[in-house]
């Protein structure tokens, strides 16, 4: 799977196709990234290691319905 479009489009247009080739469809949120510490809230730990990596958080959608259809082929939706 080549990946290099995360390096050439903004990443959130980045993380659509990214979908798009996985052939899971989405049904997008926002594109707003938001602090870790605010979305993670219940779970955010400071002092965890991943979570230092971590500077912003993207809540690319929500796996669409048509992804557990087992009605025919899921269609590919244009990023």
């Amino acid at each position: 799977m080549n990946l290099s479009y995360f390096a050439q489009k903004d990443f959130y247009k980045a993380l659509q196709q990214f979908f798009i080739a996985l052939n899971i469809p989405l049904n997008p949120v926002t594109e707003a990234q938001g602090n870790p510490k605010d979305i993670l809230t219940t779970t955010y730990n400071a002092n965890n290691p991943v979570h230092k990596l971590m500077d912003d958080l993207y809540f690319a959608g929500m796996v669409s319905e048509e992804a557990f259809s087992k009605q025919g082929v899921i269609r590919r939706r244009a990023a």
